[in-house]
């Protein structure tokens, strides 16, 4: 049985068996709290038809829906451009892309972050929302630099990882002369231009000042990093250590339903 076979089989007979319900497919186990959340808040009786599962990697999701085409999945947007949104959503129907970088998006808008919070916790906060807002912005230029970086490094590095450049040198029906080699390795070196990408990464941090701040902080932000380090360090300082999972959990449960979420919710039936 492969690993794809074995996830499936292991969905259905752990969390699915007789009942019928359907599965939301996440990419990871951290997904699967998050958006167990969500859907408490949507709809408290969402798991009489639904159970949330984890697929184990974002490429892992659409191939779960390919065999269980009345399952929904659920992938974190990343670095994707529209048009890739829009490639893979047409690809696969019942595959939903989050409007925001990664889940933990929903945990670094200072203004989220301050609806989430109790009265009495927000009481902490001498000068209110906008200390909150300060101490998460801080360092934010920095954060905006990585976010570039990010931004135009990261599919550098996917789009050569891909099975298009390992098999131009490594299918064993195709092995390349001194010739081809030479000639598939120099076109690979010509897209490393040190200038142009120090200039893409500038574009993107000009671009970065134009957006409103909520903008920034949903779609481009690397929130994976920035969530343990500035927004779960801020609140520990000011509110009492906590276990980083313990206030994950807490924040979904208090904060607001996200709006964007809404097109999720009408593909479920909820």
């Amino acid at each position: 049985m492969s690993k794809l076979a074995k996830r499936i089989a292991d969905i259905k007979s752990q969390q699915i068996g007789i009942t019928g319900k359907r599965a939301l497919v996440v990419e990871g186990k951290d997904d699967v709290g998050a958006f167990s959340a969500f859907l408490r808040k949507r709809n408290g009786a969402w798991d009489q038809q639904w159970v949330v599962a984890y697929a184990g990697a974002k490429t892992r999701v659409p191939e779960i829906l390919q065999e269980e085409p009345t399952w929904i999945g659920v992938v974190d947007r990343d670095e994707w451009t529209l048009a890739e949104v829009g490639s893979a959503s047409a690809a696969c129907s019942n595959l939903f892309v989050l409007p925001r970088f990664c889940v933990e998006s929903y945990l670094v808008d200072p203004a989220e972050i301050w609806a989430a919070l109790p009265p009495i916790q927000r009481a902490r906060f001498n000068d209110g929302a906008p200390q909150l807002r300060q101490a998460i912005e801080a360092n934010l230029a920095n954060w905006k630099r990585h976010a570039a970086l990010w931004h135009v490094i990261h599919p550098i590095y996917r789009h050569m990882r891909s099975s298009e450049h390992r098999d131009s040198l490594l299918d064993p029906t195709a092995v390349p002369n001194d010739a081809t080699l030479t000639q598939i390795v120099s076109g690979w070196l010509n897209k490393f231009d040190a200038a142009r990408i120090a200039q893409e990464v500038n574009q993107k941090l000009l671009g970065y000042e134009q957006l409103q701040p909520f903008e920034f902080y949903h779609q481009h932000l690397y929130a994976k990093k920035f969530y343990p380090m500035v927004v779960h360090d801020v609140l520990n300082r000011v509110l009492g250590q906590t276990q980083e999972e313990d206030r994950w959990q807490k924040l979904l449960l208090t904060m607001p339903l996200p709006a964007d979420l809404a097109p999720l919710w009408t593909k479920m039936g909820l």
